[in-house]
């Protein structure tokens, strides 16, 4: 708890510094700032000017390590007693799948 309360207290006294520096995402363009945010709008931006591949951050890039046959998704049904889990394996093969059908369409 003590260690949370240090990492909540950094976040809050310089919060550009402290999401500048945390995570482990591979961006395809860095941010050019951080935070950006004005007291007159109601807007708050974050990582100005980054670009990054979701689906690659969250599945991808877990394919080529120790990670590949763990759970990676649990889906719960309902019934609840209906439920799945899937690996960083097949649920890339299940998005790849739905990837493709999307291109088909259009």
């Amino acid at each position: 708890m003590e260690e949370y309360r240090k990492l909540y207290e950094k976040s809050v006294k310089d919060p550009e510094k402290f999401w500048g520096n945390c995570g482990e995402l591979d961006w395809k363009k860095k941010w050019n700032k951080v935070l950006e945010w004005d007291f007159s709008k109601p807007e708050i931006k974050w990582f100005v000017g980054g670009k990054l591949n979701a689906s690659y951050n969250c599945l991808d890039k877990h394919l080529n390590t120790w990670r590949r046959n763990k759970v990676a998704l649990i889906w719960q049904g309902e019934p609840l007693e209906e439920n799945r889990s899937f690996t960083y394996q097949q649920l890339y093969y299940h998005v790849c799948k739905f990837a493709n059908v999307l291109k088909k369409l259009g």
